[in-house]
């Protein structure tokens, strides 16, 4: 005879504590407030973003319930959102073609904040969902509001003011809603007026010293932004400020220098790239080199390459026994690079952007900045001389111009040279002045030289310095011999990183030589006439660690790169019709087939393992077990649910004081009747499978019990 417990079970009874259907007004209030900022940030502009945010809101609001909570839901769905919203604003993300910088970055980050807003609209409403919701759409309406007046859709104040106020309004509408109907929220009273005045009172003021303090905030937002994407990007700043205009003597390296290992260039050579030239000095005043101005822009050198984006540029010409390489280049570092940094043998080349500048003496700089990467064609048998050979020396003054001041202190400086006062062959005069340097110098980093009457005659007196200084002092004293001479400023690339596959130029390989006419044999003629220890080929070279760092750095600027360029749909097309178009292949291939094959045998016997033959009592336990795990999953709080190894009478015990007395008591029952089921020696099959519908509905949400289920 069944008993009363039995009967209710049979009759499916459902007690006070079957729970309420989730409330969606929180949802469509969070919604119209994403709603209201996709409609401002898409006015009289492209208006997909806004059609669909309406189509997700609409599904979110009609759904029966809301997605599970887990972390597989929260990651899956959020991408799947983001990667929509990226294809529904993707022109606002993609910059045109040609243009210069990454002015799209902030819509892009927008844009993502904004799909993560629409993604929480699937999920419990929570007061993290109004949470992001509120984090989605501030960023959205700060853009809004930044537009210039010139801009299309721009706002002047006014309607700022209906944009933020109503903005705000809804959303604090959505937190009390999703507070009113939260099962927590029932059982709390009602905030009274005085709590409300208090909320109002203090939300206006926040809002009042958000309005007085918006320039300043604006211009430190400006400011930090500019200086973050100045570190991982190359956003230019013009001609005007770039690096290498002119060389001053009166701030010595730090005595750290030789320690600086940051890469500045990536150099894909067959040989030993050698001295690269970055800037070319000419006239000197003051304690300071001035380059000469940019020249003209270089022209196209045949038709453009790599789909009209890359174009080639002629520098030098290639002579019937000599043959031509081609080295590629990465730019590391940018915004500490003056111009294009070249060996003078090359006589191509190769990037993209606007068409670069190039003056008389070789110096290649970027007309508003400089690329990621770059290619050349070198010369091979020039490398070693790594000399431009242009143009005539004996043609420019420029050349042999030395300052009326130092004509005394350089005439001394040439006696002291022996033999270079009457030596008319340019490379023994070369040879004379490196071992003059070589023999009563010293290299050293750090020298602070008095500026008065001039940093160089200090140099002389004092006899240490660094490698500008010694290049400084050649100049003059070759042209005070009437050889025409021009110091050039540039990098010695030396080390070769094996894991790169790459030569290295980091920024401690900075150096300064001087070029001299040969007026008989019509050439420049490198002469370096810093000591031995002071050439970066001198400098001990890094360890695995620095190699791996270098890995590291190369990556990530290669990795900010394409993306900063990439299309993200196309990209992703591109990497599906690749993966498809190599799985057709290898799968109609011979090895394919055995492969595949193979994983196939793989598969079916670790599922055949994984499904070994049970007992019917052994099944049902299992059964129980994972049903009721499920029931403590969906009916209790995550930071109460029930740990790994811990009893169902302990876990019981813990939760009592935290949870409503209706529903622990409900819980304690299941976990009352699972008990005496699940582990007594001999399984009553019967009472088991029907606490296994009953468990399997309450799991499902179709009904629930709060009775007494033990075994009759």
């Amino acid at each position: 005879m069944k008993n009363k417990a039995t009967e209710r079970l049979d009759a499916g009874v459902q007690t006070s504590a079957q729970p309420a259907r989730v409330s969606r007004w929180p949802t469509l209030w969070c919604a119209a407030a994403l709603l209201w900022c996709a409609w401002w940030y898409c006015h009289e502009a492209s208006q997909g973003l806004l059609f669909l945010t309406v189509g997700l809101a609409a599904v979110a609001a009609a759904l029966p319930r809301p997605a599970p909570h887990t972390v597989r839901w929260v990651v899956w769905l959020s991408l799947l959102v983001a990667v929509a919203f990226f294809a529904a604003n993707v022109s606002r993300l993609i910059p045109p073609e040609g243009t210069v910088g990454d002015a799209r970055v902030p819509d892009r980050i927008v844009t993502l904040l904004f799909a993560l807003g629409a993604a929480s609209l699937f999920f419990s409403p929570r007061a993290n969902g109004v949470t992001m919701v509120a984090v989605a759409g501030l960023p959205m309406v700060m853009m809004v509001l930044g537009r210039e007046g010139n801009a299309v859709g721009a706002v002047d104040g006014s309607t700022a003011l209906l944009l933020i106020w109503l903005f705000i309004g809804l959303v604090v509408v959505a937190d009390l809603v999703q507070r009113l109907t939260s099962p927590c929220g029932r059982e709390q009273p009602s905030p009274g007026a005085g709590d409300a005045m208090w909320r109002l009172a203090s939300l206006a003021g926040v809002l009042a010293l958000a309005y007085v303090l918006r320039a300043p905030v604006e211009q430190g937002a400006l400011f930090v932004q500019k200086k973050v994407f100045g570190w991982v990007t190359n956003t230019g700043e013009g001609v005007g400020n770039r690096r290498g205009s002119e060389l001053s003597l009166k701030q010595p390296p730090p005595a750290d220098f030789s320690g600086r290992m940051r890469v500045m260039l990536l150099v894909q050579a067959d040989r030993f790239p050698g001295y690269l030239r970055e800037s070319v000095f000419t006239t000197y005043a003051g304690g300071r080199w001035q380059a000469p101005k940019p020249g003209a822009e270089l022209r196209q050198d045949g038709a453009a390459l790599t789909g009209g984006r890359q174009a080639a540029y002629r520098l030098g010409s290639v002579g019937p026994q000599e043959r031509a390489l081609l080295w590629q280049v990465e730019v590391m570092a940018p915004q500490l690079l003056g111009g294009f940094c070249l060996p003078g043998s090359a006589v191509r080349l190769q990037c993209e952007g606007p068409a670069p500048l190039a003056d008389a003496d070789g110096t290649v700089t970027a007309a508003v900045t400089l690329p990621d990467r770059f290619e050349t064609e070198v010369v091979t048998r020039r490398v070693a001389a790594s000399v431009y050979p242009l143009p005539d020396g004996g043609g420019d003054p420029a050349y042999l111009n030395v300052p009326p001041s130092l004509a005394g202190a350089v005439s001394n400086w040439v006696s002291a040279c022996d033999g270079l006062a009457g030596e008319k062959r340019v490379a023994a005069a070369g040879a004379r002045v490196e071992a003059f340097f070589q023999t009563n110098f010293i290299y050293r980093l750090g020298v602070a030289l008095c500026s008065t009457p001039d940093p160089l005659v200090d140099f002389m007196k004092r006899r240490e310095g660094s490698c500008t200084y010694f290049a400084s002092a050649a100049a003059l004293m070759f042209r005070s011999c009437g050889m025409p001479t021009r110091v050039v400023g540039g990098y010695v690339c030396c080390g070769w990183n094996p894991w790169l596959n790459r030569w290295v130029v980091r920024e401690r390989e900075s150096h300064a030589w001087v070029e001299v006419w040969d007026l008989s044999a019509k050439r420049w003629l490198l002469v370096d006439p810093t000591p031995a220890c002071g050439n970066p080929a001198a400098l001990p070279g890094p360890g695995r660690m620095r190699f791996a760092a270098d890995l590291l750095v190369a990556a990530w600027k290669r990795l900010v790169t394409g993306l900063k360029g990439m299309n993200v749909l196309e990209a992703i097309a591109d990497m599906g019709e690749t993966l498809f178009i190599f799985l057709w292949h290898t799968v109609w291939s011979l090895a394919g087939a055995v492969v595949l094959a193979g994983f196939s045998a793989v598969w079916w016997v670790r599922r055949r393992s994984r499904k070994k033959p049970q007992a019917k009592d052994e099944r049902l336990r299992t059964e129980m077990t994972e049903a009721m795990c499920g029931i403590a999953r969906k009916r209790v709080p995550g930071h109460l649910r029930r740990r790994a190894c811990e009893g169902w009478d302990l876990w019981l015990g813990r939760i009592g004081p935290d949870l409503p007395v209706p529903l622990f008591t409900e819980m304690r029952e299941w976990a009352e009747s699972y008990q005496a089921l699940r582990y007594s020696e001999r399984m009553d099959e019967l009472a088991a499978r029907r606490w296994l519908v009953r468990a399997r509905q309450a799991k499902g949400g179709l009904a629930r019990a709060s009775v007494n289920l033990r075994r009759p």
